[in-house]
């Protein structure tokens, strides 16, 4: 009951912390400039800010609570000065590029640093152990909540142009509660834990359970690493570089699989291939899905948008259609709607033809874009 009372005490102050705070900003900021992207590419935004902010603090919450007991149970203690180093190591690091405010790029900096410079002077395991819950956790948030609000695209590919892309962006900020290497619980550490992805080979759901799998896969190694470090010196050595370069190698491998492969959302030779269903809209009602081919409509063949939007001119009451589901299933939907008919089905289409194409390399720090701004004056 005591461990219970010390830590809910602790963990009201991570959440009011200024750290806390801090960080919950960055996060507004980041999921507004999401959420014009949002409008620029659909027309509408699906869920507000204030809801989309509601969800990651929400999960966010969870996820450091479950990190924080995990911690305490197993009484990890850190050095809150090298921590102090960290956290500016972490918001330098992201004014390159958002993803650095991860703890594990600054958390494998530091700790090789130390290892062959002697300073600052670092207790690496306990670090490690914490980088790797953090990204077990992340792997059960990608899971959750990592396809919420995924926004879709048109990219350029050298292989098939236009395809349909979808972009994944996620910041859950993480209030932590450890111990100082005093034994007394420790006021917060504030983690960030980012999913930076694109779906360009699969649907959003499955590219989410691929990251998480390697999330797991990351979070496990190290936590391995972390443990046997304890009892062998030389451990801490790759613990640090594996914490350092593990992570930036299964993030560039799994971006280079999704850019190089072949598109999973390309313009049909026959029939329309449907990008997205809008939240309510009459497709998604009818159960049109990501990836569906619409092969006709009332009778009639449709190959572009204009052919769909010439039939749905005419307000039906009533729409049927054939569609391709899974290269190899065909199935009937219909809809029906006899008080103001049909003129608009609220799906997001693969063009044949754009002119519009969302850029990569969106989400660089402040930095770099100042700097790509200079260049390309």
């Amino acid at each position: 009951m005591q461990f219970i009372k010390q830590l809910f005490t602790a963990y009201s102050q991570a959440i009011t912390s200024f750290f806390y705070v801090a960080i919950v900003l960055v996060v507004y900021l980041e999921i507004q400039r999401n959420a014009q992207l949002e409008e620029s590419w659909l027309g509408i935004l699906r869920n507000s800010v204030t809801t989309k902010l509601y969800y990651v603090l929400l999960y966010g919450l969870i996820g450091g609570l479950v990190a924080s007991s995990i911690i305490l149970i197993f009484r990890i203690a850190i050095d809150y000065q090298v921590m102090l180093i960290i956290w500016t190591l972490s918001l330098f690091l992201s004014l390159f590029n958002q993803r650095y405010l991860s703890l594990s790029y600054s958390v494998g900096i530091v700790s090789l640093v130390s290892l062959i410079f002697g300073w600052p002077k670092v207790n690496v395991p306990p670090l490690m152990v914490i980088v790797g819950i953090l990204h077990l956790i992340e792997s059960i948030l990608i899971l959750i909540d990592g396809t919420r609000d995924t926004i879709p695209v048109y990219i350029e590919h050298h292989r098939f142009t236009p395809a349909g892309a979808y972009i994944m962006n996620k910041m859950w900020p993480i209030p932590l509660v450890t111990l100082l290497t005093t034994g007394k619980i420790a006021f917060p550490i504030v983690a960030v834990l980012i999913y930076e992805d694109e779906a360009i080979t699969q649907i959003p759901l499955r590219r989410a359970r691929e990251a998480s799998f390697w999330s797991a896969f990351y979070g496990l190694v190290i936590l391995i690493l972390a443990i046997a470090s304890y009892g062998i010196q030389w451990m801490t050595y790759i613990a640090a570089f594996v914490t350092l370069f593990l992570r930036e190698l299964i993030f560039i491998l799994n971006r280079r699989g999704q850019r190089t492969g072949k598109p999973a959302f390309i313009a049909p030779w026959r029939g329309i291939r449907v990008l997205d269903a809008l939240p309510e809209s009459i497709g998604e009602r009818m159960g049109i899905r990501q990836g569906d081919i619409i092969l006709n409509v009332n009778g009639r063949q449709v190959n572009s948008e204009a052919m769909l939007r010439e039939i749905l001119a005419d307000c039906p009451s009533l729409i049927w259609m054939d569609v391709l589901r899974n290269e190899n299933e065909t199935v009937e939907l219909e809809y029906k709607d006899y008080g103001e008919g049909i003129n608009d089905l609220g799906i997001i289409l693969v063009p044949r033809t754009t002119g519009k194409y969302y850029l990569f390399n969106k989400h660089n720090g402040l930095l770099t874009r100042i700097w790509g701004n200079y260049i390309n004056r």
